[in-house]
């Protein structure tokens, strides 16, 4: 929860943030070089107003998750961010979609590689370069990935199971098409 905060934090003034101004990484903790990856395609990219945080449907929440998953409500948009509720009686899954400015896709890319609150965990082969992020101390856990310009996140917030349960659990999500 605390990467996105400053994930969105950082898009609300993307203008501002480029990868030369990120903060450095601690030097006993060595920062991956995001691989490079091409401009976007215009096929590739998404307007902010065409964001749809609530792209996932209840039953698959509920059959991904375990558990019983109301429909998703929207939450009011918070600049370039939009969010979307699945509420059960054990649990609640939260998806985050900030939009990326085009231009800014691989610096993105790479700040997603610093560290972050928790154990972070590259998901290995992931299309999107996802990463699993278990913050045991609060009890949340969530797969964040870059697709075209948007960073989704989708966050459980109560995990409480075995990291590998939890990371199971959220890569049984749809992605968006």
């Amino acid at each position: 929860m605390i990467r996105f905060a400053l994930t969105a934090a950082c898009a609300l003034g993307l203008s501002a943030c480029s990868q030369a101004d990120a903060p450095e990484a601690p030097e006993a903790l060595p920062v991956a070089a995001a691989p490079e990856t091409p401009p976007l395609d215009a096929s590739e990219i998404t307007a902010i107003d065409a964001i749809n945080a609530c792209y996932v449907t209840a039953a698959q929440v509920s059959e991904a998750m375990g558990g019983s998953f109301s429909e998703g409500v929207a939450s009011p948009a918070l600049g370039q961010m939009r969010g979307c509720s699945y509420n059960s009686r054990e649990n609640q899954l939260r998806v985050n979609v900030v939009w990326i400015d085009p231009a800014q896709v691989n610096a993105w890319r790479a700040a997603m590689q610093r560290p972050l609150a928790g154990a972070v965990t590259p998901i290995a082969g992931d299309p999107n370069g996802a990463i699993f992020q278990m913050q045991a101390d609060i009890g949340t856990c969530a797969i964040s990935f870059v697709r075209g310009n948007l960073q989704y996140e989708l966050r459980a917030m109560t995990c409480r199971g075995a990291p590998d349960e939890e990371r199971a659990r959220l890569l049984r999500l749809p992605r968006p098409s």
